[in-house]
């Protein structure tokens, strides 16, 4: 019984950072289409309320176009733990009304990578916008 405890809590650990990755992604992508559609700024930040910006993207995030009071789209971290983390401690991305970001290229990493067998995915976020997943074992 005993050998199928560390597979089941690394099966859990990646399960969450598949979903958490996906729930980012899906937040940048919205974020960008936007920007475009509604040709203004849209600003995806760490938010650990649901309405204000912060610094930590662990806790949660919000999108939310320039002029909008309410955010179109809230964000509650449910894995403790494992990310996300922006390795330049960016607390915002901004996309402008062409897609492109207004801020600097982000790199947001999702995962324990100190748990045995974990997998941890890197979210690239370029100058232009786009994303680039990868992810390692």
């Amino acid at each position: 019984m005993t050998v199928g405890v560390p597979s089941f809590v690394t099966l859990a650990h990646n399960s969450q950072t598949s979903t958490l990755s996906a729930d980012l992604i899906l937040a940048l992508t919205l974020a960008r289409s936007e920007a475009i559609k509604r040709g203004t700024t849209v600003t995806v930040c760490a938010s650990a309320d649901g309405s204000t910006c912060a610094e930590d993207w662990s806790l949660g995030w919000i999108v939310t176009a320039a002029g909008e009071v309410a955010p179109m789209r809230v964000q509650e971290v449910q894995a403790v733990g494992i990310g996300p983390v922006e390795a330049s401690g960016l607390g915002r991305v901004v996309f402008g009304s062409l897609g492109a970001l207004e801020t600097a290229p982000a790199s947001f990493t999702i995962g324990d990578s100190t748990a045995a067998r974990a997998r941890v995915r890197v979210v690239e976020l370029a100058a232009s916008g786009r994303l680039a997943v990868t992810t390692t074992q």
